[in-house]
C-alpha cells in the first residue's frame, strides 16, 4: 500500500507541546514584577464570542511557526487545533487567556484539562 503525501498530515506528524497551569484561583498571586500595562484575562469560548482575540491567537500562532511549515496550512492547522481546544474550554475543563495590549494580543495561554 502507497501511503499519499499531504501537507496537513505532514504537519500533524510534528511534536505540539502545550504548557498547561494547573492552580487553585486561591493559590494563584501576582509577580511582583507583574506587567501592569497589560490586561490579562480570559477568552470567552462560545462560537461568535471574543472572535477578533481568538483569531489574534491563531496569527501569533502562524508568525511562529516553525520552518518548514507553509503559512496558509499552518493556519488551518492552527485554526483546526484552537477549535478543539475552544470545545475543552467550552465543557469547562479550563480557560483560554490572553494577555492584551493596546488592543493586541500579545501572548496566548491555556489552562486546558483533557
Amino acid at each position: 500500500m502507497k501511503l499519499r503525501r499531504n501537507a496537513k498530515l505532514d504537519l500533524l506528524r510534528d511534536i505540539e507541546e502545550s504548557v498547561v497551569l494547573v492552580a487553585s484561583a486561591a493559590g494563584v498571586q501576582a509577580h511582583p514584577r507583574e506587567n501592569r500595562e497589560v490586561d490579562v484575562r480570559a477568552l470567552n469560548p462560545a462560537l461568535g464570542a471574543d472572535e477578533e482575540p481568538w483569531n489574534a491567537v491563531v496569527e501569533l500562532q502562524v508568525a511562529s511557526r516553525d520552518a518548514g511549515h507553509a503559512e496558509q496550512d499552518h493556519r488551518v492547522f492552527s485554526r483546526s487545533r484552537l477549535n478543539g481546544l475552544r470545545a475543552h474550554v467550552r465543557a469547562r475543563r479550563g480557560a483560554w487567556y490572553v494577555a492584551i495590549e493596546s488592543r493586541a494580543v500579545t501572548s496566548p495561554r491555556a489552562a486546558v484539562s483533557s
